[in-house]
């Protein structure tokens, strides 16, 4: 299914490939102006997929994929309500501004948090404070951020 340099890639706003056993939907990502897809009954679980195709259709409002595995994966409706900014409805079910809000907050959170404990492993790495070998020189930590370095002697 060849779809690049044709001119359903320019217009094309709803599409239906629903049980089509599909296991990718990657060729469809020059479709930039789609509004609606239902890709209801296929095979579709890669959600890094979904997700760099949810970046491409900037204009999608209603995405249909019940009966596909990527559906049973933990947390499936929450990750794509966080992918996709400006979607209305997903499987049918209207996306609330509050349910989006919340996604939203709650993902900025868990993403603060994976940042101060990668900073924390860091330092705890660069720390040799726990090493035997009491010759090496302190570790020096900037106060505005950048990278640590040795002091001197």
């Amino acid at each position: 299914m060849l779809l690049k340099n044709n001119w359903y890639c320019m217009c094309l706003q709803v599409l239906n490939v629903s049980g089509n056993n599909l296991d990718s939907i990657r060729e469809l990502e020059c479709l930039r102006e789609l509004t609606q897809i239902m890709a209801n009954d296929n095979n579709l679980n890669d959600m890094r997929e979904l997700g760099h195709l949810l970046t491409a259709w900037r204009s999608l409002w209603r995405l249909e994929l019940i009966g596909n595995p990527m559906c049973h994966k933990s947390k499936y409706r929450d990750r794509v309500i966080v992918m996709a900014h400006r979607l209305e409805i997903l499987d049918g079910k209207e996306i609330s501004d509050n349910a989006r809000q919340f996604l939203e907050n709650w993902q900025a959170s868990k993403e603060k948090r994976r940042d101060i404990l990668s900073r924390k492993n860091t330092e705890d790495t660069l720390n040799l404070g726990h090493l035997k070998d009491k010759d090496l020189p302190p570790v020096a930590f900037p106060k505005h951020g950048g990278i640590p370095g040795y002091i001197m002697p």
